[in-house]
């Protein structure tokens, strides 16, 4: 069941309405089922029914397989939120439709603005590191290799010993990054420089912090756009009719729900 006792009540009613829609849609695929196979297909009339039927029972039975998905995706997102999660009901959303905009238009016209964001959420996924960010990780790198590579050495009136980490004693395997680093890390940092601006340039590039942002703004954008779709097919249903939701859709959104992973339920 996709209902549960940690949801507020509004978001609970609403989970148990998906769980209650599921089984009434199961109850209309079989009761049109059991229709089918008691009309006899010999018969002219009986078999104008029958085809009448099976066209609808296609249409039926696609609408159980998205409720019991859709319950089933519910359910598995509220089993993986932390336990000291703290869910409450979002903010209702406001449905406003444009001039002369019918809801079935309104939610295909939200539905094509959150594919545009997901597509530019997978180009951003695909942007490269920049020239300049590639070479300053590329400094870091041998700074890093040259301190890993430094032995240490021992030397007093009658000894001296030269003693290198593990993987860079002359009697193992060598590191040959960490050696050379430690040799003359100039020159490494140097060669990776050159190398990397032999490298294709990238036709689309983002620093690490631009990217982080970026999808921290789609993902906004996403969310407002599911609130307002989501807004759009509950005021559907009020005024009678279905409209099934994306596969892909938030199930916080759908439940209309904000959760505080950080926060802790008071002891």
């Amino acid at each position: 069941m996709a209902s549960s006792p940690r949801l507020p009540p509004k978001a609970n009613a609403k989970a148990h309405a998906i769980d209650e829609a599921k089984l009434a849609a199961q109850v209309l695929v079989n009761t049109t089922l059991s229709t089918i196979r008691e009309l006899n297909p010999e018969d002219a009339e009986c078999q104008s029914e029958i085809d009448r039927l099976s066209e609808r029972l296609e249409t039926l039975q696609a609408r159980h397989w998205a409720l019991t998905d859709l319950s089933a995706r519910v359910q598995r997102y509220l089993e993986k939120l932390p336990p000291d999660a703290v869910i409450e009901a979002a903010p209702r959303f406001k449905v406003r439709l444009r001039d002369g905009e019918s809801l079935t238009r309104a939610v295909d016209r939200i539905r094509g603005e959150i594919a545009n964001q997901q597509r530019e959420r997978q180009r951003v996924l695909r942007a490269e590191l920049p020239i300049a960010d590639r070479k300053r990780a590329a400094r870091a790198y041998v700074n890093e290799l040259a301190a890993k590579g430094s032995p240490r050495i021992a030397a007093d009136h009658d000894r001296f010993e030269l003693n290198f980490p593990s993987g860079l004693s002359f009697g193992s395997k060598p590191d040959v990054q960490a050696l050379l680093a430690w040799l003359n890390p100039e020159l490494f940092r140097e060669r990776l420089c050159a190398e990397i601006d032999a490298m294709p340039k990238p036709k689309f590039a983002l620093s690490t912090d631009a990217k982080r942002e970026r999808l921290r703004e789609i993902k906004a954008v996403i969310t407002e756009l599911e609130r307002e779709e989501e807004g759009l097919i509950e005021k559907a249903a009020d005024e009678g009719f279905d409209i099934a939701r994306r596969p892909d859709a938030s199930p916080a959104v759908i439940l209309g729900i904000v959760v505080n992973k950080k926060a802790r339920v008071a002891a």
